[in-house]
């Protein structure tokens, strides 16, 4: 099989925690919580044959909680109070 392979620490514990269970594996470069929506736009691209011309607006809304979203414009240099839908 495996020439000198110690094949009896395969069962052994590892006594850590697995590091697959905090790793993390994105398939764009932004954050967690946009990978479907990133994914959703590529395949709604790929149906549209001229997007420059076809697509005027993308209205993107996400589920965060009021202190995250109040933590972002802050820092981003808004004034912290939420933005009317569609403005």
């Amino acid at each position: 099989m495996l020439a000198g392979a110690k094949l009896d620490l395969l069962a052994q514990p590892i006594g850590e925690r697995y590091r697959i269970m905090t790793s993390a594996i994105k398939a764009y470069p932004c954050i967690s919580t946009a990978q479907t929506l990133v994914a959703g736009v590529l395949q709604a691209r790929a149906g549209i044959a001229h997007p420059a011309r076809e697509v005027k607006r993308i209205e993107v809304v996400m589920a965060i909680s009021r202190s995250s979203a109040l933590k972002w414009r802050t820092n981003n240099g808004a004034t912290g109070k939420p933005r009317k839908r569609g403005s």
